[in-house]
Formats: structure tokens, C-alpha cells, sequence
């Protein structure tokens, strides 16, 4: 008991500790952002002008607009893809395995590989640099997150639950709707949150591919950060921050609804798979 007790205080230290690494610096982040020394050497009094600063910046909110935008199309278009591969992948093991393991050596390859790629890859077929590079650079980037997650979500699903469907009548595609589609749902929106994140923290690739007018928030950032970092930087990443943790409460919000649905009696439609 008393070596189970003292095992409990190492693994509590050492979650202690390696939180403190993580979050050290964004708690640094957010003491900057409101402190009114412009070096933020000492500290010198509370402010919000660096935040105002920043909003007020129109690169910052141009950069931000088209970065939200960005994110977004590359989420919606990756799920859309790579969830149709992994579910039509379900009935077959062997092209299955061969698709993940492509998918794998494309997230193991480095990023700078595929943006050089591109970069030549692009103006080889014609294509003027911009946004819809920029889309096509990370769906094709990202996707990839998109099949891995959701292939190990189809991989646990009971292929008699698709059989009883088609038993009792139901259609392909009454089977999809009613029991693949639920079953995978959670790992699409997990998938789908994290494919955004990615899409808009990235700045090697777009870099690459966008165009002259085309920055985004981290590379408006990026630039700004090679010249001098200031508290305005400071504001900026205290604003996603904030942003993205209000994301995650969403995402375990939707995602606690999601499992008492499925818990939740009659909130199945078993009982009209089979109807019309």
C-alpha cells in the first residue's frame, strides 16, 4: 500500500511538472500581453492597448479573416475526403492497411518536402500562387490526419451491426447514414478540429504557395516576430489562445452530447432501419 501511495506522488509530480513546461509559456504569453512595459523586461502596470493595438492593426485583421477562412475550407474539404476513404475502405482489410500506410508516409514526411513540392509543382501546370494553392497544399497535407483517425474509428466497427441493417431491409444507403455514419462521427469532429488547428497555425507550406497578398495570421506573425517581438505579438497570440481554448470546451461539450446520445434510450432509430 504504502509503495502503491508512494508511486501515486511520483506520477502526481511528474504530471505537475511536465504541465508547468507546457503552459509556462503561454502564461508568460498572456503576462506580456497586458504588461505596459514595451520590452517587457519588468513589469509596469496593467493595459490593454497592446490588444487594441493589435485590433486595430488591418494586416492583423485581414491576416486573421483569411486565415479563419482558410482553415475552415481545408477542415471541411479534408473531413470530406478522408472520411469517404476510410469509410469505403471498411470492407477491405488488405486496401485499408495499404491506404493508412500511405497516409502515414505522407504525415512522416517533413513539411518543407512537400512545400518545396509544390512550389515547383504549381507553377509547372500553370497555376498562379494564391488561396486555392494554398487550400489545395494543405487538404492534401491534412488530409491525411483525417484518414488515420477515422480508419481507426471504422476499424472497431462490427461489420454484423451493417448485416442486421441490410437483414431487416435497409439500403446502403440507410446503412451508411444510420450506422457507419454515428459510429464514426466523433473521430470526423475530432478529426476535423484538428485539421483546422493545423491549417491555421501553419506557415512553412503557405509560405510556399500563397501569393503576394495572400499572408496569414501566423505569417504576418512570423514577419513581425523577425523584425522585433513586441507585446502587440503578445496580444495576438493571447487572442488565439483564448480562442482555441474556448474551441476545446466546445469540442468536449459536443462531444459529452454526442456519447449521451448515444446512451440515451430511444435516441436510436433501430427500430425503423428498416422502414422506408
Amino acid at each position: 500500500m504504502r509503495s502503491e501511495s508512494r508511486v501515486g506522488v511520483i506520477s502526481g509530480i511528474a504530471l505537475g511538472t511536465t504541465l508547468a513546461l507546457l503552459y509556462a509559456p503561454l502564461a508568460q504569453l498572456l503576462v506580456s500581453s497586458v504588461n505596459a512595459n514595451a520590452v517587457t523586461v519588468r513589469w509596469e502596470g496593467f493595459t490593454t492597448r497592446w490588444y487594441s493595438a493589435a485590433l486595430d492593426n488591418e494586416a492583423v485583421r485581414d491576416a486573421l479573416a483569411r486565415s479563419v477562412r482558410l482553415a475552415s475550407v481545408v477542415a471541411l474539404a479534408s473531413a470530406v475526403a478522408g472520411s469517404a476513404a476510410a469509410s469505403g475502405l471498411r470492407h477491405s482489410p488488405r486496401l485499408r492497411a495499404l491506404v493508412t500506410g500511405l497516409a502515414t508516409a505522407r504525415i512522416a514526411t517533413p513539411e518543407l518536402v512537400l512545400a518545396v513540392a509544390l512550389g515547383v509543382l504549381v507553377p509547372l501546370v500553370g497555376a498562379p500562387l494564391g488561396w486555392w494553392t494554398m487550400w489545395f497544399g494543405h487538404t492534401v497535407l491534412l488530409s491525411a490526419y483525417v484518414v488515420l483517425i477515422v480508419a481507426a474509428r471504422v476499424a472497431g466497427l462490427d461489420p454484423a451491426l451493417e448485416d442486421a441493417a441490410a437483414d431487416l431491409g435497409a439500403s446502403p444507403v440507410r446503412v451508411l447514414r444510420l450506422v457507419v455514419l454515428p459510429h464514426v462521427a466523433p473521430a470526423v469532429g475530432a478529426a476535423t478540429l484538428l485539421v483546422a488547428a493545423f491549417s491555421f497555425d501553419d506557415v512553412l507550406l503557405s509560405s510556399r504557395v500563397s501569393g503576394p497578398t495572400d499572408a496569414t495570421l501566423p505569417m504576418v506573425i512570423f514577419s513581425m516576430a523577425t523584425r522585433r517581438t513586441t507585446p502587440e505579438i503578445d496580444a495576438i497570440g493571447a487572442i488565439v489562445t483564448i480562442v482555441g481554448l474556448f474551441a476545446f470546451a466546445l469540442t468536449l461539450a459536443v462531444g459529452w452530447a454526442l456519447r449521451r446520445r448515444a446512451v440515451t434510450p430511444g435516441a436510436r432509430d433501430d427500430a425503423h432501419v428498416g422502414s422506408s
